[in-house]
């Protein structure tokens, strides 16, 4: 059996399709066995890779490539096909991954250097405290190797208590939820997903002021949490502090710019402004990221922009592809058949102006009068 516990894998929410596409072989690579077929497999998805796919799936194309690679030994390989992931965005795994084979090849400092970024973007990763305590004390710094080695303690103590608090959550008990999620916040002060855990319990008890202030340590720890900023900005918006929540949604598409939720975000956010033709600039551009896994909620948005705008043709076209999507999606049903109404309205306006006649027109007389 490979000794694989080490190892960081990368997953991507793809589905599986028939065809060729990128999805398919990254799939196929995902769910083989053999590190050779994963290799083939990876490479070819990385071959079919569209910009519509996400910058985020090449770049776990190229590190679960590199994975293998290094698991077959050809670290060379490994090496260059983790930098190639990091030159596409920074990433806690693909750093880890990368200082594993560094310190394989006994660069203990370039190892360090990895790891110090990979703990800068997740401050929670115990795995990579864990090897740098270990370098450390191969290079002689023992007061580091033992600060870190406390840092991954207090991150298995913390583990316990937020992993209650989570099932109380899905049990909707959610003060107990917040009791758990303090405690693991208070074990380990970095715990990003406890803060943003707890932020959602508070909001849940319509607590908004704790959750915006929980959202915002999340964020203080882990500047790249894209949770966080979304949920923060869900609540600038909720609170019509339009600026703050567009500046949350804008660091996410900044930090993942393949991402529809931030641009369907920002659209829905203009529409609350009633800037309808500024919405649907961000609304088409989340379809343009979503067209693997269209969003019916996207369609109909972009729709209601188009008919606030009296552009019914339009707003048709996506009421019923939205539709077409979900069933059970009765508004864009409703607003749809309201734009044919607003088309035949329109059409019944304009017939009656044609028949007015024009100033000056006498009406012809009928047959038989002087």
């Amino acid at each position: 059996m490979r000794k694989i516990a080490s190892i960081c894998i990368l997953l991507s929410a793809c589905f599986f399709i028939n065809g060729c596409s990128f999805d398919y072989y990254f799939n196929a690579g995902i769910k083989t066995k053999n590190a050779k077929k994963k290799i083939k497999y990876f490479s070819k998805a990385i071959d079919k890779w569209e910009t519509d796919n996400g910058y985020k799936n090449k770049l776990n194309a190229y590190t679960n490539r590199g994975i293998e690679y290094s698991l077959l030994g050809h670290n060379e390989e490994a090496l260059s096909d983790f930098t190639k992931a990091l030159k596409i965005g920074e990433d806690s795994s693909t750093y880890y991954n990368r200082a594993l084979i560094y310190n394989f090849q006994n660069k203990f400092k370039d190892s360090i250097a990895d790891l110090n970024k990979a703990i800068k973007l997740n401050a929670c990763f115990k795995e990579a405290y864990a090897l740098r305590a270990n370098l450390y004390k191969k290079i002689g710094n023992i007061k580091k190797s033992n600060e870190d080695i406390e840092k991954v303690n207090k991150i298995s103590e913390s583990d316990t208590p937020f992993n209650i608090g989570l099932q109380y959550y899905n049990k909707e008990m959610y003060d107990n939820a917040i009791e758990s999620f303090s405690d693991a916040v208070n074990i380990n002060p970095f715990h990003v997903t406890a803060y943003n855990m707890r932020g959602l319990s508070y909001i849940k008890k319509n607590n908004l002021k704790k959750a915006l202030k929980d959202f915002s340590k999340a964020i203080e720890v882990d500047k790249n949490f894209l949770d966080a900023y979304n949920n923060r900005g869900t609540i600038y918006a909720t609170n019509k502090e339009y600026n703050k929540a567009l500046n949350d949604f804008k660091k996410i598409s900044e930090i993942e710019p393949a991402s529809p939720e931030a641009y369907y975000n920002i659209g829905i956010l203009n529409q609350m402004k009633n800037d309808y033709e500024n919405s649907l600039i961000y609304f088409s551009k989340a379809i343009e990221y979503s067209k693997k896994n269209p969003n019916d909620s996207t369609y109909y948005n972009r729709g209601y922009s188009y008919f606030m705008l009296g552009k019914y043709k339009e707003a048709i076209k996506d009421f019923s592809f939205a539709f077409k999507l979900n069933p059970t999606n009765s508004l864009a049903n409703s607003y749809k058949e309201k734009a044919y109404n607003m088309i035949e309205k329109n059409t019944n306006k304009l017939n009656n102006l044609e028949n007015i006649p024009k100033t000056g027109q006498q009406k012809s007389s009928k047959k038989g009068e002087n």
